[in-house]
């Protein structure tokens, strides 16, 4: 057997097969008498059949597996002797003659295969990389206080609207290419529209035109609608909003009970250590996402200064044909979304590669650790005391030998992910800078 690459590009090529009658003849030969040793055939007694009359029923069928399987082991050791790092798997290349398993004797084999090319991750220069800290911002901190006190006000529903309403219903186009279930605040809406909400009952449909009554910002109007503030912003046109329900909001004031049911009983016994409170709690959220988004710089830094071509074509050829799954992916579909696809493959390869250099790993008892912190942190005071190690082992355990392994996986990865990170960190250079929380916001979206 004879096996050889064409390397069409520094990423792509064909792989051939050669196979003469010599490599898979005893092979052939051997499964023939095996099928006569099992055969029950009218005339014969078991196991007697003749081998001339096996091949003759089904040597076409045993010679077919038999080529196909010598072609398959050939090919994978063809692939660890030159070590490649296929992408996908290698497509058969149909010959331009149907295959013969009867008489013909010699067989050629073709598979296209797409891999990855020799590449240098740069990080011996640290590049770099912004970290973005969010400046103190007392409209949000207004805000956050405003939102406890809507939060844990209370509440009443009304038969008619009014400017200190939330109505909760379907939002439509009228051309129809947008329909989502939406709470709409009235008194957010510009003033100039607040009048076209107010005095309106259940089941009443408003009409309007949503570029003149909401106006740019429109995060704070809508809420939940799964929309980027680009997106909502972008809106134009004939609107209609059909009301399902009208909450009325009355604001709790800032009180003991209010601290109390925010921040437990007697955490926090004035004003002053309540909004100092929601600030350090903004700045420890504030936190979370600055090394969130540092992180997906520093992702978005190295895929762009890493020199790895991937072989697009191929994998758009593999996807389109299903992945090795049944279901083939539409093309509309594989277009919009093969550009995501190859940017996180290409991280993926990367972010291997370190890890197999650096001799990064996460041990079983790390992954037990984390499983157990996590249901700590959900639970909180909830465990008693003494019995609070056992039963966190006893989840843990449970939790990672549950879904088929999967849970384990996927904390396994989390875990594996932050530690090549720190890893990153160490190697870019931070650039810091100071924008505020609506900077921040638009960066999250782009």
């Amino acid at each position: 057997m004879k096996v050889n690459i064409d390397r069409k590009s520094n990423n792509e090529g064909v792989i051939t097969i050669n196979l003469e009658e010599k490599d898979y003849k005893e092979a052939f030969e051997n499964k023939l008498k095996e099928y006569g040793k099992k055969m029950n055939l009218k005339g014969f007694r078991p196991g007697k059949v003749p081998v001339g009359l096996v091949n003759k029923m089904y040597g076409r069928s045993i010679k077919a597996d038999e080529i196909n399987q010598k072609a398959s082991h050939g090919l994978e050791d063809f692939i660890k002797q030159e070590k490649l790092q296929l992408l996908g798997d290698p497509i058969v290349i149909p010959p331009e003659t149907p295959l013969d398993f009867g008489d013909q004797k010699d067989f050629e084999l073709k598979f296209e295969v797409g891999y990855v090319p020799e590449y240098d991750i740069p990080l011996t220069k640290k590049p770099k990389v912004n970290y973005y800290q969010i400046k103190e911002d007392k409209d949000l901190l207004d805000q956050t206080i405003q939102n406890l006190k809507d939060q844990f006000g209370d509440r009443s529903e009304p038969e008619k609207t009014a400017v200190e309403d939330v109505i909760y219903g379907e939002l439509k186009s009228v051309d129809g290419s947008i329909t989502k279930n939406a709470g709409i605040k009235i008194q957010d809406i510009q003033k100039k529209g607040q009048d076209t909400f107010i005095g309106k009952s259940k089941e009443e449909l408003v009409e309007f035109k949503i570029d003149k009554i909401f106006g740019k910002d429109r995060s704070g109007i809508l809420g939940n609608l799964g929309m980027s503030d680009k997106e909502l912003s972008g809106l134009k046109g004939d609107f209609s909003f059909k009301i399902d329900s009208i909450t009325r909001l009355k604001p709790a004031e800032i009180n003991q009970e209010l601290f109390d049911k925010v921040f437990g009983k007697d955490a926090i016994k004035s004003e002053e250590e309540f909004v100092e409170r929601v600030k350090q709690d903004l700045e420890k959220s504030n936190e979370v996402e600055q090394r969130n988004q540092f992180f997906r710089d520093i992702k978005k830094t190295l895929n762009e200064s890493t020199k790895l071509e991937l072989p697009r074509e191929f994998l758009k050829k593999w996807l389109k044909n299903g992945a090795g799954q049944d279901t083939k992916i539409p093309e509309d579909q594989l277009e919009k979304e093969l550009p995501d696809y190859l940017d996180q493959l290409k991280w993926n390869i990367i972010t291997n590669r370190i890890r197999e250099e650096q001799s990064i790993e996460v041990k079983p008892e790390e992954v037990k650790d984390e499983t157990k912190r996590l249901f700590e942190s959900q639970l909180g005071q909830n465990f008693p005391t003494e019995q609070k190690e056992g039963l966190l082992d006893q989840f843990a355990d449970n939790y990672l030998k549950e879904n088929e392994g999967k849970n384990f996986s996927t904390i396994f990865n989390s875990l594996m992910e932050r530690k090549i990170m720190t890893f990153l960190e160490d190697n870019v250079t931070k650039v810091e800078k100071k924008v505020n929380h609506k900077e921040f916001k638009k960066l999250l979206e782009g």
